[in-house]
Formats: C-alpha cells, sequence, structure tokens
C-alpha cells in the first residue's frame, strides 16, 4: 500500500514502479477470478458480488494505469 500512494505523489511517476502496480492489479484480478470459480460452493452470494465487484474495480484502476503510462510516454517522446 505504500508503494502505491508514494507512486501515486510523485510529479513524474517511475515507470518500473507503475508497471509493477499494474502487474500487482493483474494478478489480484486473476486470483479473484480463480477464488470465485474455487469457492463458488462456499461463499455467499454477497461475497461472490464483493469479490467481483472489487475484481473490476481493481481492474478498471489498471486499465487506467497502463492508459497513463501509455501517454506518458506519448508526451515524453514528444518533447
Amino acid at each position: 500500500m505504500e508503494l502505491i500512494y508514494s507512486v501515486s505523489k510523485k510529479q513524474a511517476a517511475n515507470t518500473k514502479a507503475v508497471r509493477f502496480i499494474i502487474i500487482i492489479d493483474v494478478i489480484w484480478v486473476l486470483a479473484s477470478i480463480v477464488a470465485i470459480v474455487l469457492l463458488h460452493s462456499t461463499i455467499t452470494v454477497i461475497g461472490t458480488t464483493a469479490i467481483a465487484a472489487i475484481a473490476l474495480w481493481v481492474a478498471g484502476m489498471a486499465y487506467l494505469q497502463n492508459k497513463g503510462l501509455k501517454t506518458s510516454s506519448t508526451f515524453k517522446t514528444l518533447a
């Protein structure tokens, strides 16, 4: 959590750190899908919905981080 906070507060983002955070986000989403599949008979509908909703949120953050990284790289290339 501290890594994500410190990277988000910097003016110029560390590309490697942002890529690492994106990888962690993708792993989180994949692990959530595995958890839903493996635990579907154990957890409630509310639990499944909560896991899926959080996974969707994290997937959205990974998408936006990746998009921002590409935009940032484009601006650096043009400058």
